[in-house]
């Protein structure tokens, strides 16, 4: 109950380029996984060479773009990470929040 809603918003947003990390593995994994299912179900309604296709496409290709489009989410919280670690590194002031 000592908490405010000041310190808890504080808390959300402290260490933002970590949890945009965490973010992009969790779209990696959800993306993954969401192409698959998708891939497996075109193949269990699939009628043709052409849906064979897409559906084995999504299983294999699906994952892959997946994993490439989640490096730029990754990549932004690399730099958040480390230019809050400059800016400490400069000023000695440990502060992840400015309000």
């Amino acid at each position: 109950m000592g908490n405010t809603f000041m310190e808890t918003m504080k808390r959300w947003y402290a260490n933002v380029g970590e949890k945009l990390k965490i973010c992009a593995i969790w779209t990696f994994i959800v993306e993954a996984i969401a192409s698959m299912i998708a891939g497996i179900a075109v193949l269990a309604d699939s009628y043709g060479d052409t849906e064979t296709l897409i559906g084995l496409g999504l299983i294999f290709v699906g994952p892959l773009v997946a994993f490439v489009s989640s490096w730029v989410l990754y990549a932004f919280g690399q730099l958040v990470s480390d230019n809050h670690k400059l800016v400490v590194a400069q000023t000695g002031y440990d502060d992840d929040y400015s309000f």
